[in-house]
């Protein structure tokens, strides 16, 4: 997604999309070496150090760590998952140099969330990213990797809209179509307007000639 991207779908409600506008996965999900055993959390870098990644959702900050750059959201809504199921959204972001936000925060889909960085466990500028499914219930470890509770896989969640993609692991990455404009509505007319009319034209026509 791009800065200040909003979208939403059909049914009036926002759909899920990649948080940053380049693709480059560094690790995938459960690899083992170094923190991606078992799980499925996928690291990022972007085209830059301090690159930005945005909210993939309007959504509110439930928890951040210091120690580990990190930030988690949740969706403020119901929104649509790229494989088309609605529910609640849940995601966090770690390594974040200097995180903009405090919980209770509210952070608009498209708005800037944070940036790739070095803070925590890293061996280099990066974001480390791990989505769940409905709302943000804590943690859970895996094989000694913290994930959230009902992690789901980030390629049935994200849609990658306006997203160029460089190293994607050949997931199943796919776009949300673009809902068409609503048709302009068709101009009625009550039997009293149509008479109107008639009689109207009528009496110009008969003035004329």
């Amino acid at each position: 997604m791009k800065a200040n991207q909003k979208m939403r779908g059909s049914n009036g409600k926002e759909n899920i999309l990649f948080p940053l506008d380049y693709m480059y996965i560094t690790q995938g999900e459960l690899e083992n070496d170094p923190s991606h055993g078992g799980v499925l959390n996928i690291d990022y870098i972007g085209r830059t150090t301090k690159y930005p990644y945005y909210a993939p959702v309007t959504c509110k900050v439930v928890y951040i760590d210091a120690s580990n750059g990190m930030t988690v959201i949740e969706s403020i809504d119901e929104v649509n998952y790229i494989d088309g199921t609605i529910d609640f959204f849940q995601a966090m972001f770690w390594h974040n140099d200097n995180l903009l936000y405090k919980v209770g925060d509210i952070v608009n889909q498209g708005e800037i969330l944070g940036r790739t960085g070095t803070t925590g466990y890293t061996t280099g500028d990066h974001v480390h990213i791990g989505v769940g499914k409905g709302k943000f219930t804590g943690f859970t470890t895996v094989q000694g990797h913290t994930v959230l509770k009902n992690e789901y896989h980030q390629y049935n969640a994200f849609g990658v809209n306006d997203t160029e993609l460089v190293v994607t692991k050949n997931y199943n990455w796919r776009k949300f179509v673009k809902t068409p404009p609503s048709p302009s509505p068709t101009q009625k007319f009550d039997i009293n307007e149509l008479l109107f009319i008639y009689k109207r034209s009528k009496i110009l026509w008969q003035k004329i000639y």
